[in-house]
């Protein structure tokens, strides 16, 4: 199978996987308890807050372990709207749908969507136009989920210094593949374990170490901020996998950079693609691309039965009908949105994985005209 689709979920890391199994036979204990083993458990959890807190740049007070990145982003949302009913919110036009939905859900009133060029990149003139107006949160990602580009997030918490207004920024799709440190200064952040490797299920949240934030009442676990009994062995084996993509992240872009870089032109070449965000900073393991003629989801279809595992773009929003909001708020037409495809490498894709993948492609593209002529259709794809 080549996998590629990694900005959906990456596959278990051995070391995280060996991490997790090995500290679920030892360490399964409730770290709440009172006795030793517990006490055990509650050491090790602390050791694994300081060491996220030391990759991420910020204070182990700063962080909350948790189910996940759509859980953080909700929570994040929920406090805003009991501490400040009426808040002005403003957040990226192609944010995660986790926080989007939540922005909506809470402040639907009061939410401003900040738009994108047409590289799928935030206006920061926008931005700061925004916080002259008067805002009390502002929610921009590092990576979009389904171009890869960039999000200049480090001049956008710059902004919000300057206007006093707190940031937040879903760093899912940047942890793993870009380098971590600097993160841990937004007031808020995100992340989840199964983008880079780690369990699905568990995550962080980074907040300020005041103490104000509360996501949930009821056991008093996480500083008193985030109740529910913490699951350690996922924990440490989502710190085995950030701490592994850390030390390899450098020599993997590098890779990446110059197997796309072949891909793309190839597909360029012979079947005329075009990729979006192509002009803009991006995820070096990530492609968008807009396909012949066909939709993304034939496409994707097709490719599957040749064992390939490709995305029409974010796996969580696959389900729903409609055009991709990211697409659409880069000025694509509904009729481009729907030809589509994501193609996301993992860690270890092989500069032989690429070649195959840009083969099949074409090869899948021809058999589409053979069809198409087949069947006597004069909406043939042109190359």
């Amino acid at each position: 199978m080549l996998y590629f689709d990694v900005n959906a979920t990456a596959p278990p890391h051995p070391e995280a996987d060996k991490v997790y199994r090995e500290a679920l036979e030892a360490h399964w204990h409730n770290p709440s308890s009172p006795y030793a083993a517990g006490a055990r458990t509650h050491l090790l959890l602390s050791h694994s807050r300081e060491e996220l807190a030391h990759i991420l740049g910020c204070s182990p007070v700063n962080l909350l372990f948790n189910s996940g990145a759509t859980e953080g982003n909700h929570s994040i949302f929920s406090w805003f709207k009991e501490t400040n009913p009426g808040a002005q919110v403003a957040v990226s036009a192609i944010e995660h749908p986790c926080v989007l939905e939540s922005a909506r859900r809470y402040f639907p009133d009061t939410l401003t969507l900040l738009p994108v060029t047409p590289e799928g990149v935030i206006c920061l003139q926008g931005l700061e136009k925004a916080l002259r107006e008067g805002l009390d949160l502002v929610s921009v990602m590092a990576a979009n989920n389904e171009t890869g580009a960039l999000q200049p997030w480090q001049d956008a918490l710059a902004l919000c210094r300057k206007y006093g207004v707190p940031y937040h920024c879903d760093a899912v799709q940047w942890l793993g593949k870009k380098p971590a440190k600097g993160l841990g200064e937004c007031d808020f952040l995100t992340g989840c374990a199964h983008k880079f490797g780690g369990p699905r299920g568990v995550g962080f949240l980074r907040v300020p170490g005041d103490g104000s934030f509360k996501a949930q009442s009821g056991g008093g676990q996480e500083f008193g901020r985030r109740s529910g009994t913490e699951n350690y062995p996922a924990i440490a084996a989502m710190i085995a996998a950030l701490k592994f993509r850390e030390h390899a992240v450098e020599k993997t872009t590098s890779e990446w950079t110059i197997n796309r870089g072949i891909f793309e032109e190839t597909l360029k070449s012979k079947l005329g693609v075009k990729v979006l965000a192509e002009k803009a900073p991006r995820l070096a393991n990530t492609s968008c691309l807009l396909m012949p003629q066909e939709s993304g989801a034939r496409w994707v279809a097709r490719m599957d039965k040749h064992g390939v595992c490709l995305s029409t773009g974010s796996a969580c929003a696959s389900g729903k009908t409609g055009a991709s909001h990211v697409l659409t708020a880069m000025g694509l037409s509904p009729e481009d949105v729907r030809r589509s495809v994501r193609v996301s490498a993992c860690w270890d894709a092989s500069p032989e994985d690429w070649r195959r993948l840009a083969e099949l492609l074409v090869e899948t593209a021809a058999s589409f005209r053979e069809e198409a002529a087949a069947d006597g259709n004069a909406h043939v794809i042109q190359i």
